[in-house]
């Protein structure tokens, strides 16, 4: 059991602004081209205004989407050319531990159903040129933990701005972010939080435009707080979840003979730490150490804030094609010879249309035996 987080409002604003500044520098651009190619894999490749005009003056908007099939073509060759992972050993490993390693990558493939996970991100990425997978230690099934692969909606995973690396580990931060409604906020983070929240009728924050989904004017006004309690109120609110990086001084084990050093976890006691040190032939040192810190915030309420277990982001993601922080697809390089094709196409079938079954124009009386 664990005690709600009352609201820190100095950290709950940095989370947002800090996700607003990396949403407004770059993330915002990417939604506009997910959406464009998005649209045009499902044939949606005709600007409505221009569509409704041609209709208006009689003239066909055709459609023959290239798009869909190309990259269908695309997302077979990944089905068919699947690449397997598989462990050697290196410097001081063994054959026994590489093999251990081959069968325990494999269940965790199995039991989080990866085929699927990976051929939709692959399907995200051609399309919008950005997927990803979240990697996590989950405690739903397992007291102890096991690992937990879930697709992310590229959409919500909003990547460092000034970041210029595909590898994450060169990342100073990673957001994930999505719309809960303050019941569903109560499940994961406690009655307190939700109840702060439900009293909202708009964002305490700056320029949170998007951080509450308020209920819109009517008629009858919105919800009445006769009606029922405070949870009517608002529909939605956007809860920020950040992985940053920050340095703290740790304590670390040392292996004396290979020099291998792992961080010892802050929930450790001395007890533990002392069984480990009469066990194995490593010795503890304190050194400032780089971390990962997760902070999860709704508005200006503070969710959850303390050290990653884990000595990396959650966030894994995939790029068909990256230069220098930018982000291709391969649906973006179609969408250009796709217009050209409808608009030609349709243009050729208005002028067939215009000058079949025209009949002549012929000076009167000229023809015989008609």
């Amino acid at each position: 059991s664990w005690t709600p987080l009352m609201p820190v409002s100095n950290l709950a604003t940095e989370n947002y602004e800090r996700y607003a500044h990396h949403r407004d520098r770059g993330h915002v651009e990417f939604i506009t081209k997910d959406t464009l190619c998005s649209a045009f894999y499902a044939g949606q490749q005709w600007d409505e205004k221009i569509k409704r005009k041609l209709e208006r003056q009689g003239r066909p908007a055709l459609t023959i989407n290239k798009v869909l099939a190309t990259l269908a073509t695309v997302q077979g060759e990944q089905l068919h050319n699947r690449a397997n992972v598989s462990f050697l050993p290196f410097k001081n490993g063994n054959e026994e531990t590489a093999e251990a390693l081959n069968k325990v990558h494999l269940q965790i493939l199995q039991a989080n159903a990866y085929r699927w996970i990976e051929a939709e991100m692959f399907a995200d990425a051609i399309i919008g040129s950005r997927g990803f997978t979240d990697c996590r230690i989950s405690f739903k099934d397992n007291m102890m933990g096991e690992v937990e692969l879930s697709l992310l909606n590229p959409r919500n995973v909003v990547i460092d701005s000034e970041a210029t690396s595909y590898d994450p580990a060169d990342w100073k931060e990673v957001f994930l972010t999505k719309w809960l409604t303050c019941d569903e906020v109560e499940l994961l983070y406690g009655k307190a939080n939700a109840q702060l929240l439900r009293t909202r009728d708009a964002s305490s924050l700056d320029f949170g435009y998007d951080s509450i989904d308020a209920v819109e004017e009517s008629f009858g006004g919105g919800y009445s707080k006769n009606f029922g309690d405070d949870k009517y109120r608002i529909k939605r609110v956007r809860v920020i979840e950040r992985q940053f990086k920050e340095l703290n001084k740790v304590r670390t084990l040392v292996d004396m003979q290979t020099g291998e050093m792992r961080t010892i976890p802050s929930n450790w006691d001395e007890e533990r730490v002392g069984l480990i040190l009469q066990q194995y032939p490593v010795t503890m040192i304190e050194r400032v150490a780089e971390q990962i810190r997760w902070r999860v915030s709704a508005d200006d309420v503070l969710l959850f804030d303390d050290v990653s277990p884990l000595r990396s982001f959650t966030v894994v993601p995939y790029f068909p094609y990256f230069r220098r922080g930018k982000t291709i697809g391969l649906a973006e390089t179609l969408v250009g010879p796709q217009e050209i094709l409808n608009k030609t196409i349709s243009q050729e079938l208005h002028v067939l249309n215009s000058s079949a079954n025209g009949g002549w124009k012929i000076k009167a009386n000229s023809l015989k035996n008609m």
